[in-house]
C-alpha cells in the first residue's frame, strides 16, 4: 500500500509540466522596467565596527533595469525536476521504513532548490548596465500571485508590487542591505 506522501508525489509529478509553463493570470505586469533606488538601509562596516542605518551605494547601483516574465523551463530542466521528485518520494518512503537512502543514478537537485527550480512560475532579472559582465544580472524567482521573488542566496530577494514599487534585500559590504524604490514600465516601440 502506498503511503500518503507517495500518493501526494504521484499527483504532483504530472502537474510539473503544467506548472513549468503556467501563465500568471495577472501577467499584465510582465515587461521591462527602469528602476530607481530611493532609500537604502542596512548594516555596514566602518573603521572596523559594524553599524546600522542609512547606507550609501555607488551611483551605478542606484539605477537598474528589470525584466519580469514567466519562468521558461527546457526539457532537460523538466526531466531533472521529475527525477528529483521521484528520488525524494522514494527517499521519504525508505526513511519512514528506517532503511538506507535510494540509489542516486540520475541528475537530482538538492532538496533546498526544488521549489525555485521546479515550481516557480515567474522571474525577475535585474540588470545593472554599468556593472562588469560577471556582476551584471541577478535572477529572482517567484510563485506568481505573490510580490515575493527569491534569489539563489539566503538574504537575496526582490519584492515587486503591482504599483511598481520594489523592495530588494541583498548583502553589500559585509552586511544585509534593504533598498526601497520605484520602477517605471518601459513601453516597447510600436
Amino acid at each position: 500500500m502506498r503511503s500518503p506522501l507517495s500518493r501526494a508525489f504521484a499527483l504532483m509529478v504530472p502537474l510539473l509540466p503544467i506548472a513549468a509553463t503556467a501563465d500568471s493570470s495577472d501577467a499584465q505586469h510582465y515587461g521591462q522596467y527602469y528602476c530607481v533606488v530611493e532609500h537604502v538601509a542596512g548594516i555596514k562596516q566602518a573603521g572596523g565596527q559594524m553599524t546600522s542605518g542609512e547606507v550609501s551605494l555607488r551611483e551605478s547601483d542606484m539605477k537598474f533595469f528589470i525584466k519580469v516574465g514567466p519562468v521558461v523551463r527546457d526539457d532537460l530542466r523538466r526531466k531533472i525536476c521529475i527525477d528529483t521528485l521521484d528520488y525524494y518520494r522514494e527517499y521519504f518512503e525508505i526513511i519512514s521504513l528506517d532503511e538506507r537512502r535510494p540509489e542516486l543514478g540520475k541528475a537530482v537537485d538538492d532538496r533546498r532548490w526544488v521549489g525555485l527550480n521546479c515550481f516557480t512560475s515567474e522571474e525577475i532579472t535585474v540588470t545593472y548596465p554599468s556593472a562588469p559582465a560577471r556582476e551584471r544580472n541577478w535572477v529572482y524567482k517567484g510563485y506568481g500571485a505573490s510580490p515575493e521573488h527569491f534569489g539563489a542566496e539566503t538574504g537575496s530577494w526582490f519584492n515587486f508590487y503591482r504599483e511598481y514599487d520594489f523592495e530588494m534585500g541583498f548583502y553589500y559590504d559585509f552586511g544585509p542591505v534593504l533598498e526601497y524604490g520605484h520602477c517605471t514600465k518601459i513601453e516597447p516601440p510600436k
